[in-house]
């Protein structure tokens, strides 16, 4: 197996990483459950014995890369709709998420499309 030094501490670990940030499941954050969806415990850790198995000791889930991509793509979302609604245009944002709970969606829609009725 290759191995690198990091920097000039002398440590050297293999060059295979495993990205973890979805293997936790999803997170509550700023109001919001987020993350890839519904994670199987048993499916996780099976994972993880693989790679360990293939010689992966780096385990990381880059998570000041995420922090930095999360607020840019928050920030991008609000100048999007700001912009649309500057134009004239009703927003309405749905999250992947939401789509299960279903009398919830239904509510948010006829609300958003004026139609109360059935």
């Amino acid at each position: 197996m290759n191995t690198h030094t990091l920097g000039r501490s002398g440590i050297t670990i293999g060059e295979i990483g495993l990205g973890c940030w979805a293997i936790g499941g999803p997170f509550w954050d700023r109001g919001g459950w987020m993350g890839y969806g519904d994670a199987d415990d048993a499916e996780s850790l099976r994972c993880l014995r693989r790679a360990v198995f293939a010689e992966c000791f780096q385990f990381h889930n880059n998570s000041k890369f995420w922090a930095k991509k999360f607020a840019e793509n928050v920030q991008r979302d609000a100048d999007k709709i700001a912009s649309l609604r500057e134009a004239g245009w009703d927003v309405l944002v749905i999250w992947e998420c939401e789509l299960r709970d279903k009398e919830n969606l239904e509510a948010t829609l006829r609300t958003f499309f004026g139609t109360g009725r059935k």
